[in-house]
């Protein structure tokens, strides 16, 4: 499957999508999540980062 940018192309949806990494834990002992963010039309990752 090939992925092609669209900067052109207004997305009209987005895909959320969060993990808990398993085994990762931050210096106070709290789970590591990560939080990524895609449009559906463009294909562009608009965040993708450990939320606090």
């Amino acid at each position: 499957m090939k992925l092609t940018l669209n900067l052109n192309t207004p997305d009209t949806a987005l895909a959320i999508d969060g993990k808990t990494m398993r085994g990762a834990v931050d210096d106070d002992g709290r789970r590591t999540h990560v939080l990524g963010i895609v449009g559906h039309e463009s294909a562009a990752a608009f965040g993708q980062k450990k939320p606090f």
